[in-house]
């Protein structure tokens, strides 16, 4: 499905096989290391309190999104579940419910158009968040230290680089040494944020897609109280030609009632497995 194909391609590329089949995971680690153990050092020798705490808060935190990368990595199967979950039909198939010739088929119809644009809308809305949050990290003191917000502080008599994070000036260095850290800072910091989107549109498509599958439910059963009690009272009373009217509308609705319960079985089966 489109909303899933980056998300199984990022849990494919990290996912743990076997040691020579696993490279980019184990490159992924290792440069995480290198970079939070370098930006703890610089967070050490940092004379500056508010700027040494900023860089303890960064590594506390990417370490905790970088061992729940590993642990997906050797388990990927409750996020593989989540976008199973979203790739799959809904429950309850709208051609079924075509011989009915009622209501139902068209609200089922409509809650499903509804519930398909509302995940697209949510995805594309957490999309952008996730694009401006990685491109603020990413740029921040740089930008801050272009219109003056943030204080450009000496290190070794050097002025602090505009880096995400925090990071050891050496006394000496070339241009290529600072593509090399921006390039150092970009990866980790992509690798977790596409992480955090991982998990933000899993847990929110497949959330969507389980509400509308127990609504079709409820229609489902609020379906089932309408038919059977009308279908179930006959009026001896009446004239020949109605009494044959009603017993017709009994085997119709009592059709119907035998289709929608095998659909609430197994709308419970599913949900509930």
């Amino acid at each position: 499905m489109e909303y899933t194909k980056s998300q199984r391609k990022f849990l494919n590329l990290l996912r743990y096989d076997k040691p020579y089949n696993s490279l980019p995971i184990f490159l992924l680690i290792f440069l995480a290391v290198m970079g939070l153990t370098t930006v703890s050092i610089a967070a050490l020798e940092q004379e500056d309190v508010d700027i040494s705490l900023e860089a303890i808060k960064d590594v506390v935190t990417f370490s905790i999104v970088f061992v729940g990368i590993v642990e997906q990595s050797i388990f990927p199967e409750r996020a593989l579940k989540l976008i199973r979950l979203i790739e799959d039909e809904f429950i309850v198939n709208r051609d079924e419910l075509v011989e009915r010739k009622d209501e139902l088929w068209l609200e089922v119809g409509l809650l499903y158009e509804r519930t398909r644009q509302d995940m697209r809308s949510k995805l594309q809305y957490i999309s952008w968040a996730f694009f401006v949050i990685f491109y603020g990290y990413l740029s921040k003191h740089f930008l801050n230290q272009m219109v003056g917000i943030e204080a450009q502080s000496e290190q070794n008599g050097q002025k602090r680089w505009p880096t995400p994070f925090l990071y050891p000036i050496p006394q000496t260095y070339s241009s290529s040494y600072l593509v090399y850290i921006y390039t150092l800072h970009i990866i980790i910091l992509a690798s977790a944020s596409y992480q955090g989107y991982l998990m933000i549109t899993s847990v929110t498509l497949s959330t969507e897609k389980v509400l509308a599958d127990f609504e079709t439910m409820y229609m489902l059963i609020e379906y089932v109280t309408k038919d059977f009690p009308d279908s179930s009272r006959i009026s001896y009373k009446e004239s020949h030609r109605q009494l044959v009217y009603e017993e017709t509308n009994i085997k119709k609705s009592e059709a119907n009632l035998r289709g929608d319960m095998a659909r609430i079985v197994r709308c419970h089966q599913i949900i509930y497995r």
